[in-house]
């Protein structure tokens, strides 16, 4: 179909195979789900299996749905959503704001975006903060009167002072108003021209998770929790999670393909151009390409987009494969599925004996809202969340 592609031949090795996957979820959050459980019912050789996507903002509920129940994940070519840089630094306002006295957070957004407080003023905040047994916090409202241009930390000051008034309201409503007061996306668009739009996209996703949240402390829970279930996963090797770009020459007997829909595969940044929706096809045709025996391609039927929940439609380029490669898995056309068991937080005590499809038997050891540690027998203890974990009391 492009017509600014070179010829060449492709020439298959296997002879047969299983028909391609085709999945259309409710919403995103649906098709992480579909994968996750889709990947624990093909069983525990989670290094076989490569999910794929287009923007890196995708990744967050997969690594969320994946990691929640037990399946180890690890980030191909990049890392975890909540470990990107523009994430972190928007993480660390809110833990100063939750918290003054967090000195690791404060260095990192001391002067991010920069405004003036440089490696001199940050020495000379220290110096005070060891000379008179300070938090480095309250150090930084003294040097506001002792620096020969305090300006910059006063500024500072005065934005945390704002953003603490907010900490306790909704999460979604304290980032929004860090990203305006900081004028944070146009900072990401002046230190990071080439791929600040991909930057831009994570920003947007953790907004769409602080909307979850109840508010900026449970927000921040979740994050650890996350963060915390996804640690052991990457130690032990699992399902690979890349963009397109990063999986050109990688190969894995099980692909999911994920958001093949407009918008997405094609990306809404390449459709003004030939040049552009060529390459976003070239992009579809590597993604479907990796599969050395099983692929599956999914989409939603409505997305949110810059804060907007949106119908969308699937990718134009499904309809240039032939109906005959794949077979359609519609929930509207067939009997419905029972909804997964999922126990609300506190169903858990501690003794208490459970079951996990992938860990078998256990014991839970401690539960804390939506968490709980088990102690599985054979496996040691696994931290689950039970938003994602399908957990059954024996």
């Amino acid at each position: 179909r492009n017509a600014l592609r070179l010829e060449k031949t492709l020439r298959p090795v296997k002879r047969g195979g299983e028909p391609v996957r085709l999945y259309r979820a409710e919403d995103a959050r649906e098709e992480a789900r579909f994968v996750a459980e889709e990947v624990l019912r093909l069983g525990p050789s989670f290094d076989k299996v490569a999910v794929l996507y287009r923007t890196n903002a995708q990744s967050r509920l997969l690594e969320q749905a994946l990691a929640g129940r037990g399946i180890p994940v690890r980030v191909v070519g990049g890392v975890g959503f909540f470990e990107r840089a523009e994430v972190k630094d928007l993480l660390a306002y809110a833990r100063l704001s939750l918290n003054p006295l967090d000195a690791v957070s404060l260095r990192r957004v001391l002067n991010t975006p920069p405004r003036g407080i440089g490696p001199a003023t940050l020495d000379r905040v220290q110096s005070i903060a060891q000379e008179r047994g300070l938090p480095l916090f309250e150090a930084l409202k003294v040097a506001a009167s002792l620096l020969p241009r305090p300006e910059p930390v006063r500024h500072f000051l005065a934005l945390v002072e704002e953003l603490m008034d907010l900490a306790f309201g909704p999460a979604e409503a304290f980032f929004r108003h860090l990203l305006s007061a900081t004028d944070y996306p146009a900072y990401l668009k002046e230190a990071y021209p080439e791929d600040a739009e991909d930057r831009l996209e994570n920003v947007e996703e953790l907004l769409r998770a602080a909307r979850e949240a109840e508010g900026l402390a449970d927000f921040l829970d979740k994050v650890a929790l996350t963060a915390r279930a996804e640690e052991p996963a990457r130690a032990e090797g699992g399902v690979a999670l890349m963009t397109l770009h990063n999986a050109k020459g990688l190969e894995f007997p099980v692909v999911f393909l994920v958001g093949v829909e407009e918008g997405l595969l094609p990306h809404r940044s390449s459709l003004s151009t030939q040049e552009g929706l060529e390459e976003e096809r070239r992009l579809f045709y590597v993604g479907v390409t990796r599969a050395q025996e099983r692929l599956y391609l999914s989409y939603a039927r409505e997305r949110e987009v810059y804060g907007r929940l949106e119908p969308v439609r699937p990718s134009r380029f499904l309809e240039e494969v032939d109906a005959g490669l794949y077979e359609v898995y519609d929930p509207s056309g067939r009997r419905p599925a029972p909804p997964p068991y999922r126990p609300l937080p506190g169903a858990f005590k501690g003794g208490e004996k459970v079951v996990h499809p992938r860990f078998g038997p256990g014991t839970v050891v401690a539960a804390a809202g939506d968490e709980v540690t088990v102690h599985f027998e054979g496996v040691g203890l696994k931290r689950l969340s039970l938003r994602y974990a399908d957990l059954r009391p024996v």
